[in-house]
């Protein structure tokens, strides 16, 4: 699995965040609907389950404090900037992306932000 720093420092963040006001956090991941994993096709839903399960782990986070939340779309931002409508505060550990990427699309955080949510940023 590759390092996902950003996103476990969000987890952990948002998992504290909440146990402020005994809510459970959702976790969500986006996963492209063509997923290949050590050579073969996978199944993207259960490949985001394992990865936020994994992460939620790695945090601290039992199995039962938080919900899990996975879409398979191949237009990763645009799920991400609609997903967030439904949530009241926002934190993201966003991939890193390379600078050509960055240059022509931009960050997502930066066009989640601009929608005027409360954003943190792994």
């Amino acid at each position: 699995m590759p390092d996902r720093a950003h996103s476990l420092k969000a987890i952990e963040r948002i998992y504290e965040f909440a146990l402020l006001d005994n809510h459970k956090p959702t976790l969500l991941n986006v996963q492209p609907s063509s997923h290949q994993q050590n050579g073969e096709m996978s199944d993207p839903e259960e490949t985001g389950r394992e990865m936020i399960a994994v992460l939620a782990e790695k945090a601290g986070i039992p199995a039962d404090g938080y919900e899990a939340k996975v879409i398979v779309s191949d237009n990763i931002d645009k799920s991400i900037t609609e997903a967030v409508e439904s949530f009241n505060t926002i934190f993201l550990g966003i991939s890193e992306q390379s600078k050509f990427a960055k240059i022509m699309y931009g960050f997502v955080t930066e066009r989640v932000a601009k929608k005027e949510f409360i954003m943190g940023d792994g």
